[in-house]
């Protein structure tokens, strides 16, 4: 979207505050190194944080990448931007925050890495929730959904619930509290062996051969890629269900 013909200077910002507005979708942009201080960043990330708006907003997270990212994380998110951008200028991890309202949400954020001549290194990033484009693809599936904010809590709400109440489990990889490796063991492990053979799918980023395979031996039954391919993720929950 921004490359070496763009330059992101005072006259310009304007322009890409004009842009942001009419984005789909979470948009910020901040600058590399130092206080990562954020030059912008649209309504939808106010949205996304529970804020009304920009003042808010700041307020929240002090207008900067750090103050973005849960503390919990930011040492490895920043260590696998800093990681990617090294290969090229684009890089994909995700995270938590932490909202207005104290709730934690998952997002993943698509950055660009870009030289300016006035600011030096910049990230523009597209940002959104990763469960709620995760429920909306279900919903239209027809599916109920529920969640909980780490590993832990899943194997407990399975534990409670009575054999057929949940028809699967998609199993986020990276979870605080319990992974969610660790998270489909304890279920495979329950005394009640209706629950305990629950459909498990697992969500990653990871797409390597030996992930896929880190996720059937734990005991998962498929592997969904984030970012997430809505067809991909149709065809991994139809064969799941619909297939003999």
């Amino acid at each position: 979207m921004f490359g070496k013909h763009f330059d992101l200077n005072e006259s310009t910002l304007s322009i890409v505050e004009e842009i942001g507005r009419h984005i789909p979708g979470g948009f910020f942009i901040y600058q590399a190194g130092g206080n990562e201080e954020l030059f912008y960043a649209n309504q939808t990330v106010f949205e996304l944080f529970g804020c009304d708006g920009p003042e808010d907003f700041k307020q929240l997270t002090g207008y900067t990448f750090r103050g973005i990212v849960h503390p919990d994380d930011y040492d490895s998110v920043t260590a696998s931007i800093h990681k990617q951008v090294s290969r090229g200028n684009l890089d994909y991890v995700e995270y938590r925050i932490i909202r207005k309202d104290g709730s934690v949400r998952w997002v993943d954020d698509y950055g660009h890495f870009t030289e300016s001549d006035v600011y030096g290194g910049i990230y523009y990033v597209f940002a959104s929730d990763i469960m709620e484009i995760a429920n909306m693809i279900l919903t239209n599936m027809g599916f109920i959904v529920e969640t909980v904010e780490n590993g832990k809590a899943a194997v407990e709400m399975v534990a409670a619930s009575e054999p057929g109440y949940y028809d699967a489990v998609l199993m986020d990889i990276q979870m605080p509290v319990m992974d969610g490796y660790t998270a489909t063991k304890e279920i495979r492990a329950l005394g009640n062996k209706a629950l305990a053979g629950i459909p498990i799918v697992a969500m990653t980023a990871n797409a390597f051969a030996e992930d896929v395979r880190a996720c059937l031996d734990a005991g998962m039954q498929g592997h969904i890629v984030k970012p997430i391919d809505v067809n991909a993720m149709i065809n991994t929950l139809t064969k799941l269900f619909y297939t003999e």
